[in-house]
């Protein structure tokens, strides 16, 4: 019996990264929304902590809604099935997050110092995502400005770095906001923005994503409204999502709020960008879980400055919202296959910041992870 509007199609069992993965009918988007169904009735049988572990095999990155033919989406129900029945993981991610400033760079710092071969398996996943916040060496240039055109002249823009951004790679931040000066636009002070609040609503803390959401909502109005340019998939989505939280923005900002939230790749293709002699010969490219199927405009840039790019084959690396938290061995395992997807390429590009860590926190022997802003001269 379809639950929900479910019409049991399974369209959703070959997009699913975890059915991918697995191969059992129960951890597929489709079981999932029929056991949260089932659990969510007022005098269900169901065991709430059983069924949480369950729902727990999802890597958020909304796929099964994208093919959905009523657009059902999993990562929103199990968002809401969390917020109901809140545990020591909301408690953790809050603080996790919101002490980033502190925390952050205490585990980067920290990790090399943990025995990793006497760790348990949870905390070996989360001490080699620990590892992965270190910042790689620098890397020559792949790719440069061809020419001095300013075609964004004029063009009020703030940057949106996100946490990652923020906390672990201000080079980003950095790089993102000379290009877009050298192109004529005038860059905006990003002071008081904070976490887009993504991550909180994948927790099941709709309080604090809206929280979030309304305090970045609040710096965009101060500063008149401008285009905001984004340097992160999740980052985008996040910010995308606003007009789907209550209260954040007035009925008369939505139209205007979708529209200038852009992915700074759509900016810089308004110039002329060329390949630089260090650029590889061949490498690979992950396109995040928040780059839909052929939505993700990053990759489009690339493809058309970038010769010899190759996007790889597998679905999601494995980052996932809260999955490290939630089920770490999943995580783990969900980026080895990403990275059977990559064709033992050594040398991998993205434009997530979460896909960046999770990728470089798995990569093999001599592999390297980068966001492509790390490849882009000044």
């Amino acid at each position: 019996m379809a639950k929900r509007g479910c019409t049991q199609c399974g369209n959703c069992f070959n997009v699913c990264p975890v059915y991918s993965l697995i191969r059992r009918e129960e951890v597929s988007p489709k079981a999932k929304h029929g056991l949260m169904d089932e659990g969510w009735k007022e005098h269900s049988r169901l065991n709430w902590s059983s069924m949480l572990r369950l729902a727990n095999f999802c890597a958020s990155c909304g796929r099964c809604a994208s093919i959905c033919p009523r657009h059902l989406s999993v990562p929103e129900r199990l968002n809401q099935t969390r917020a109901r029945r809140p545990g020591w993981q909301q408690r953790f991610w809050k603080l996790w997050i919101g002490g980033r400033k502190v925390f952050w760079p205490a585990a980067k710092y920290a990790a090399p110092l943990w025995p990793h071969s006497l760790l348990p398996e949870k905390l070996a996943c989360m001490q080699n995502s620990a590892l992965a916040m270190k910042e790689p060496a620098r890397t020559a240039p792949w790719l440069k400005l061809a020419d001095a055109s300013r075609p964004l002249e004029g063009l009020s823009v703030v940057l949106f770095g996100g946490c990652t951004a923020e906390r672990l790679r201000p080079v980003w931040i950095e790089k993102a906001s000379a290009l877009l000066a050298r192109l004529g636009a005038h860059v905006l002070s990003a002071k008081g923005f904070g976490c887009c609040g993504g991550t909180f609503n994948h927790a099941g803390l709709p309080e604090a994503a809206s929280e979030a959401a309304s305090a970045n909502a609040e710096v965009w109005r101060t500063l008149g409204r401008p285009v905001v340019a984004t340097i992160c998939a999740s980052c985008l989505h996040g910010l995308k999502d606003y007009p789907h939280l209550g209260g954040v923005l007035a009925e008369a900002e939505v139209a205007d709020w979708t529209a200038k939230v852009v992915p700074l790749s759509s900016l810089l293709g308004k110039a002329a960008f060329e390949p630089c002699a260090a650029a590889p010969a061949a490498y690979a490219y992950h396109s995040p879980c928040h780059w839909l199927p052929g939505k993700d405009e990053d990759m489009a840039w690339l493809k058309r400055v970038l010769p010899g790019m190759r996007k790889g084959s597998a679905l999601c690396c494995g980052f996932g919202g809260v999955l490290q938290i939630m089920n770490p061995g999943l995580s783990r395992d969900l980026a080895a296959k990403c990275w059977d997807g990559l064709d033992d390429a050594v040398e991998v590009i993205t434009g997530c910041s979460g896909c960046t860590l999770q990728l470089a926190s798995h990569a093999p022997q001599g592999a390297s992870v980068r966001h492509w802003l790390d490849v882009v001269d000044v």
